[in-house]
């Protein structure tokens, strides 16, 4: 099959959808298929380059960030997409895969009206109202008659959680249920080892609000004097963190935004893995630290449930003293903090690129019949 991928962020770009886009296409070469890749041009960065066999073609538009794109950003991305579709020969796709319902969704939409082609939709979350309040709400209240015409002429939608697919169901009035198809993401293996573990609690993920940042730091306070929390990524909310972090009895570290070797090296190195988020869609960075021996502690999220099963700590959403509770029985107790980094390993087995593209493929069969 000839697969055209469209997504606005992909590596060294954006956050959770970024390389999740990048494993979909990997896996999908290695399996013999073509995989064109269009998506935004970042200073520094060639206009089109193939990378294992993914042909990566980045349009002209504005983008200020690595790490994040505000609406006007993404919107320059789906004009320039527009304008130079004509040089891509549509007619030779098999499948157009589009991720996020908007904005890409859109490009999708105007390719099915133009050129007779199906097109499925990877939902990451902030394309759906009601995921990520602060920061789309006003655009999803604009944009909902055009998101409702994209979801209802999509033949699938692909989510990474039920949870997400509930969500979408509510915006839906309860349609399309049976066009919704939740497909958990993946993670390559790494080499079984050990690693040197040191009194690390890591947090990796952007600094907005929704993550709840603020909630871990306020957990840190007094929490070991031996440990350290270490933060990475990057977000309008930094400085309003950092701002916080020092009023905190402990060694709180900025990282900034790391590339996946650096992160890598964080993972390997780290304890316990914190992700507080009071809304995810699946939480990619959760299965990348189970990976790696990480103990998980995240929120009653009903996605991150989903993720980590009975494999690791919950806590209440936007709980600091539930979440420094969870902390303190793992910083404190040798064993019981060993045994939830086995069952992060045991877990993680069960995200496996190489058996979850087959179900992608699934979906492109029956896109197939429906031409």
């Amino acid at each position: 099959m000839k697969i055209l991928m469209l997504n606005y962020e992909f590596p060294p770009l954006g956050g959770g959808a970024s390389p999740v886009t990048y494993e979909i296409s990997k896996n999908l070469v290695n399996l013999g298929h073509s995989v064109d890749v269009i998506t935004m041009h970042y200073k520094g960065l060639p206009k089109f380059e193939v990378l294992e066999g993914i042909k990566i073609y980045r349009l002209p538009c504005v983008r200020m960030k690595k790490e994040v794109s505000n609406f006007f950003e993404m919107f320059t991305f789906v004009i320039s997409t527009i304008f130079n579709l004509k040089i891509f020969r549509m007619k030779d796709y098999d499948i157009i895969h589009t991720h996020f319902i908007i904005p890409t969704g859109f490009v999708a939409y105007l390719i099915k009206i133009i050129y007779g082609k199906n097109y499925i939709i990877s939902s990451h979350g902030s394309d759906v109202k009601g995921y990520n309040p602060d920061r789309f709400k006003l655009f999803h209240i604009l944009l909902k008659p055009f998101w409702s015409l994209i979801v209802k002429n999509a033949s699938f939608i692909i989510t990474p959680s039920q949870h997400l697919k509930n969500l979408i169901l509510q915006n839906t009035n309860g349609f399309y249920s049976n066009k919704i198809i939740p497909i958990s993401h993946g993670i390559n293996s790494y080499k079984s080892q050990s690693y040197k573990k040191q009194k690390i609690i890591l947090y990796s993920g952007r600094l907005f609000e929704r993550k709840g940042v603020q909630y871990l730091i306020n957990a840190f306070d007094n929490l070991a004097s031996d440990w350290e929390l270490r933060i990475a990524g990057d977000g309008y909310y930094r400085n309003y963190l950092e701002n916080i972090a020092k009023s905190v009895n402990g060694k709180i570290t900025f990282l900034g935004w790391l590339s996946k070797n650096d992160l890598i090296k964080e993972y390997k190195k780290s304890s316990i893995f914190v992700l507080p988020s009071s809304e995810e869609s699946f939480g990619m960075v959760i299965i990348e630290a189970m990976l790696f021996g990480n103990a998980v502690v995240t929120t009653k999220n009903a996605a991150c449930q989903e993720v980590v099963s009975s494999s690791g700590l919950f806590f209440n959403d936007k709980d600091s003293s539930d979440l420094r509770e969870n902390l303190l029985n793992l910083v404190n107790n040798k064993n019981y903090l060993s045994s939830y980094q086995k069952k992060a390993l045991e877990r993680v087995k069960k995200f496996n690129w190489s058996e979850i593209i087959l179900k992608y493929l699934d979906v492109y069969k029956n896109v197939l019949n429906q031409q």
